[in-house]
């Protein structure tokens, strides 16, 4: 009896090493099922960003990179409005270049307006500096110049005669130096009869009229600069793409030209993920499917719902499913040891 029933202990436990062995080098098919969430190939978002700013920015979900972002900024108290282009409606298709919509600032307009207004009064100002008096007062300032200028003549004469008369001593010093200082006064009349025509002629003088062309300039730039912020407010498509009004955006702009997934991995499962694995895409809810291909793993690991993942990206390589669609998504990875599998287990319970 006793040889017996160690017999059956004995052929028990080879059995059981058998089956042990078997499984330890038995290799099991393995599959690995999340939930991701399709994305189109680019997407322009425009947030209100209240009370601030306006910010728009264009993601690249293949390069998972932003690649443009603007902030449009706006003093506090001003009045702001966001006008969509007309032509504009849930599903239509904008081409690239096409007018969005713009931003209005109110503060903005009035500083245009009291700008425009300033350079306007100063180019009046220079045409009135710049235009001469009427003929009758021109006539009367030629006249004043030749009575002036002929005066001035007749003392230089009688300076001269003078000077002659005082080297033969005829005349005394005070007497010459009286004329000579009265042909200065007239000298003088002269060339103020000569202003006063110039004035009354091509008008104000020439510093005046500069210092108006140098405010005239000064506004320009001002204006110029206040176009130029305020064409900045327009806000034009990207990229070819289609309308979506979306989320708590203004408008959304997608580029459908190809569309991705991103899903989900537990970190326990990290080691069978790889670039060019395939993965079936199914929407059960629009009755959709499609096959795409890996072409990102980002190792970075992240929490989610308790759980330590990290996040992939797929292409969309057939079938079609709507940008925003959430969808389940199966991947075959390839056959791996059964050992393997309970190591892999106790390390990821050990681990959450």
């Amino acid at each position: 009896m006793k040889t017996n029933k160690l017999f059956t202990q004995t052929l028990l436990f080879l059995i059981l090493l058998f089956i042990l062995a078997i499984l330890l080098v038995k290799k099991m098919n393995s599959q690995i099922n999340t939930i991701g969430q399709v994305f189109p190939f680019k997407e322009l978002s425009i947030l209100p960003n209240l009370p601030d700013n306006i910010l728009v920015k264009a993601y690249n979900f293949r390069n998972s990179a932003i690649e443009y972002q603007k902030t449009t900024n706006f003093d506090r108290g001003d009045l702001v409005t966001f006008r969509l282009s007309e032509e504009l409606a849930s599903g239509s298709t904008l081409a690239k270049g096409d007018l969005i919509g713009t931003i209005n600032s109110r503060l903005i307009d009035q500083e245009i307006l009291d700008v425009q207004g300033s350079l306007d009064q100063e180019k009046a100002t220079l045409a009135a500096l710049s235009t001469g008096e009427k003929n009758s007062i021109i006539e009367e300032e030629k006249n004043q110049l030749m009575a002036s200028e002929t005066r001035f003549e007749d003392q230089q004469q009688i300076v001269e005669r003078m000077r002659e008369l005082k080297k033969s001593n005829l005349i005394s010093d005070q007497e010459l130096e009286s004329a000579e200082n009265y042909l200065k006064v007239l000298e003088i009349d002269v060339r103020t009869a000569r202003s006063r025509l110039m004035v009354v002629s091509t008008g104000e003088k020439p510093e005046t009229q500069n210092i108006t062309r140098v405010n005239i300039q000064s506004l320009e730039k001002q204006l110029n600069l206040l176009t130029t912020q305020k064409a900045a407010c327009s806000i034009f498509s990207p990229f070819d793409g289609r309308v979506n009004f979306i989320r708590d955006s203004l408008i959304t702009l997608h580029d459908e030209s190809s569309c991705y997934v991103l899903f989900p991995v537990r970190l326990a499962r990290s080691d069978q993920i790889s670039r060019g694995q395939e993965v079936t895409v199914k929407a059960p809810e629009i009755q959709k499917s499609a096959s795409a291909r890996i072409i990102r793993v980002n190792r970075q690991v992240v929490l989610l719902s308790g759980h330590q993942v990290f996040w992939v990206t797929a292409e969309i390589i057939s079938g079609s499913i709507p940008a925003g669609t959430v969808v389940k998504c199966s991947l075959q990875c390839d056959s791996e040891p059964f050992f393997k599998r309970i190591l892999k287990l106790f390390r990821y319970i050990e681990i959450n």
